[in-house]
């Protein structure tokens, strides 16, 4: 074997490794085929660089969006719902001064709160807002908040007795890490509990050859890897240890390497232990060869690790709390992705020219008749829709103003 290269790490040090060491495939010798267990250590290395590649593709894919969003759409939200804002209060005033029927005082106010709602979701209210909604709403500002947290503290707790029949008090919810640790605690252990009686009741089977057969390999495997973990650990022990560093700097990185090795013994795992194996092999400019091959089924092992790690984060990249405000375009192709957000923005600008059209018409001392024209076109509110286009965009065609 003439060269064994391989990648064990996570982004940041792969790509500071790759520098060094080149190709990460064991490459075979003149005259020499590679065996069984190299072929698969190779596919797995073009696993895992084809998952990289796939994830670092997704990720600017998911951040030019995410910049694309950002660069307009917040400020044109902002601008949105501070229209719908002073809206709301031109309204209100308006309300002050004419008498209306109790049909139109009540369209009134719900075109009022449902500025106010949407507008809410963008914008903290301040107390004037806060004051305003409710002189207007049967429930206050605060009370509607209260009812939505229990709202979702009973919808959850609902869940957990579907998904895992476990009984838990929505009056234990906050927002406290340590009630989320508390109830995460009691659905590991009801999970628990639901596995292991599913083991307990389930008929024995009467084991295939094939099965028993795969049960002895991977308590080989087990073995074979409680007992690495102690030999690699106790030879980067030797190999870090500080006397043999050469300039202050080499010491500070044996240090700190040892540091990451105990914790891995600690937790006994291998992967780790491997990964910084290589590390300093490869920091040293050193070659591999002559792994034997249960060394080698080891560094496999670790590998497949790393391939179910990545493929987890390939697919859960899409959910990660940073991209949930591009959700309805990130799962679209990049560039009809980009034209749904400029398409979103200029939806906005129409909105915005719109409602400020509105703002402007309503303020100072509108007529009772414009009032009372605005109500009748608005006798309905419309539903709160997850892209905010004008509310009021036909207002101007159907009143003469």
């Amino acid at each position: 074997m003439d060269d064994l290269t391989y990648s064990l790490f996570d982004e940041s040090e792969l790509k500071a490794m790759e520098k060094k060491r080149g190709d990460l495939i064991i490459r075979k010798g003149i005259g020499k085929e590679l065996s069984k267990e190299q072929k698969y250590f190779n596919r797995l290395i073009k696993r895992i660089d084809n998952l990289r590649q796939s994830i670092d593709q997704e990720r600017e894919k998911l951040e030019t969006l995410l910049k694309a969003y950002n660069d307009s759409i917040p400020k044109l939200n902002i601008s949105f719902s501070e229209y719908q804002l002073q809206l709301a209060r031109n309204l209100a005033n308006a309300a002050g001064k004419w008498r209306f029927s109790n049909r139109q005082h009540d369209t009134l106010r719900d075109v009022i709160l449902f500025l106010c709602d949407n507008a809410f979701q963008i914008i903290e209210p301040d107390e004037e807002m806060i004051a305003l909604y409710n002189s207007w709403s049967d429930v206050s500002y605060e009370e509607e908040l209260m009812m939505q947290e229990e709202h979702y503290k009973r919808i959850f707790a609902q869940q957990a007795k579907i998904l895992f029949d476990l009984d838990l008090d929505p009056d234990d919810f906050d927002d406290s890490p340590e009630a989320y640790a508390r109830i995460s605690a009691q659905v590991r252990a009801r999970i628990d509990e639901m596995e292991r009686e599913m083991a307990s009741t389930a008929p024995p089977r009467r084991k295939t050859q094939k099965q028993l057969e795969k049960e002895e390999r991977l308590k080989h495997e087990e073995e074979l890897k409680r007992r690495s973990v102690r030999e690699i650990y106790l030879m980067l022990a030797k190999a870090l240890h500080p006397d043999a560093a050469s300039h202050l700097e080499d010491h500070e990185e044996r240090e700190e390497m040892m540091k990451k090795a105990t914790v891995a013994y600690k937790e006994n795992d291998l992967p780790t232990l491997l990964a910084l194996e290589m590390e300093w092999v490869a920091s040293r400019e050193k070659a591999l060869d002559g792994i034997p091959d249960d060394t080698l089924k080891l560094y496999i092992t670790a590998l497949k690790e790393q391939v179910t790690q990545l493929t987890q984060i390939r697919y859960y990249l899409y959910m990660e709390p940073r991209y949930q405000v591009i959700s309805d375009f990130s799962r679209n192709p990049h560039h009809e992705a980009l034209k749904n957000i400029e398409e979103f923005r200029d939806e906005l600008l129409d909105g915005i020219q719109s409602m400020g059209e509105l703002v402007a018409i309503t303020s100072g001392n509108p007529s009772k008749k414009l009032i009372l024209e605005f109500i009748d076109t608005h006798m309905h509110p419309p539903h709160h829709e997850n892209i905010p286009y004008s509310i009021f965009s036909d207002l101007n065609n159907d009143v003469p103003w």
